[in-house]
């Protein structure tokens, strides 16, 4: 994407400071051009699912920016990238500068979709941050609104040390601004995936807003409203229990993730076999 490539590299080399990095709504491309590609976009869209290992996630984000190189406005297209740029950093990379990389790039693509309403590039050319413009989005950006609190939750979990973690609180609680608005339009989208975003930001300390009873309320909620997401029961697992120490509650989500079929369960099959791999991992741990 010619027009998006200057800006990535300019934004890599800026998330290599030892904070926060969120790209500028104003320097994103929002209202692009548009050519007839159907045949490259569903071709694009059918390696998602083909993505299994580190190779064919790269392969299939190179198939959908060249989708995308035909529709910057293609919200589809931009929220597919952000995801499995989340993913990319969570699964395969190992460098706190290759996550944090991935996890900025995610967070570009959700400003780009965001950049495709009016309102909300109305606000931003106004002088609002993106916290604050989110207040005109409607659900046609849940997407973009969700999987950019999750890139912004991963790159404070990932590559901030404990020292630097408390200076960067603020952007903590900038994204859940970004969530509140997303869980007032559809609390239930994505199985339940804005409740489980929440069990997660209320497991922060006390001092910094967590609250360990919302978190569980949460975490129940999401189960309770995607039960046969593999997601919620193996995040449940992983940072509530994890936190708690309940050890049997933990290993009864983590077996009944590994008891599920990943190709059939819904979600994304990356996210699915991730969860599993890593369930099978703490229940070695566990045992």
């Amino acid at each position: 994407m010619n027009a998006i490539n200057p800006l990535l590299t300019s934004l890599v080399l800026f998330s290599l400071c030892g904070c926060i990095s969120v790209p500028s709504p104003q320097t994103q491309q929002g209202a692009g051009h548009r050519h007839n590609a159907s045949g490259s976009r569903e071709a694009a869209l059918s390696q998602i699912n083909q993505a299994t290992d580190a190779e064919q996630v790269d392969q299939a984000i190179e198939a959908l920016e060249k989708v995308l190189e035909q529709d910057t406005t293609d919200l589809e297209i931009l929220a597919r990238l952000s995801n499995l740029y989340i993913f990319k950093g969570a699964a395969y990379e190992t460098s706190v500068r290759k996550k944090k990389a991935a996890y900025v790039k995610a967070l570009h693509f959700n400003e780009i979709a965001m950049m495709t309403s009016p309102e909300f590039r109305r606000e931003i050319e106004a002088g609002k941050k993106t916290w604050d413009a989110v207040a005109v989005l409607d659900e046609t950006y849940l997407p973009a609104m969700s999987f950019w609190v999750t890139a912004l939750f991963y790159q404070f979990d990932e590559c901030l040390n404990k020292t630097l973690k408390p200076f960067n609180l603020r952007w903590v609680r900038r994204a859940e601004q970004v969530l509140a608005r997303a869980y007032a339009l559809g609390p239930d989208w994505g199985g339940g995936q804005l409740h489980f975003t929440y069990g997660i930001y209320y497991l922060m300390p006390a001092i910094a807003g967590g609250d360990m009873e919302k978190s569980e309320a949460y975490f129940e909620k999401a189960v309770a409203c995607g039960p046969d997401w593999l997601l919620n029961r193996w995040g449940r697992a992983r940072y509530y229990y994890g936190k708690t120490g309940d050890r049997a509650a933990a290993m009864a989500d983590l077996q009944w993730v590994l008891a599920q079929d990943a190709a059939q369960a819904p979600g994304p099959v990356f996210w699915n076999l991730y969860c599993q791999s890593d369930a099978r991992e703490l229940l070695e741990k566990l045992q």
